[in-house]
């Protein structure tokens, strides 16, 4: 069977998944501010009205989750392009690491959200995204190394 050569375009997408609205915080059914994965993962800014048209800008601090989580993407970009025996086993436990910590920061954002009376958080398409393609990525580049390491096996003669 073809050993397909995806991860590159799967860790890119995961990469610009980052991009686009990660979560979406609402108090009483409006939404008070959208933030995408990246700003999540780097910290942003946001300016909040304090009335008669005066805003403050307010700091928001990196999630190292977040960060974690890109990175996790990014450095399976990179390690695509480096040669290796057991690449494809590297990068389905960097998919699944990138997995785990999704998961980890969607529970602990959840409860950071459900101690703040009034306010509901809704994870958005990136969020989404990225974990079905660190999902897909972490499964089919272990069926890679599986398929390859059988064809190594039938080349050397030995049984499976």
């Amino acid at each position: 069977m073809k050993n397909f050569k995806f991860s590159p375009v799967v860790f890119g997408i995961i990469i610009l998944c980052f991009f686009l609205p990660f979560i979406n915080i609402s108090c009483g059914g409006l939404s008070v501010v959208k933030f995408s994965g990246y700003e999540l993962a780097f910290g942003t800014s946001i300016s909040e009205n304090s009335g008669f048209g005066h805003s403050d800008t307010r700091k928001v601090d990196a999630e190292p989750l977040a960060a974690l989580s890109w990175i996790a993407a990014a450095g399976g970009l990179v390690f695509c392009f480096i040669n290796n025996k057991k690449k494809n086993m590297i990068l389905s436990g960097i998919s699944a690491a990138g997995v785990v910590l999704m998961v980890i920061l969607a529970i602990k954002l959840s409860n950071d959200a459900s101690k703040q009376p009034g306010l509901t958080m809704d994870f958005g398409i990136g969020y989404y995204l990225a974990l079905i393609f660190f999902i897909a990525n972490s499964g089919l580049s272990y069926f890679n190394y599986k398929n390859e390491a059988a064809k190594t096996n039938v080349i050397n003669g030995e049984s499976t």
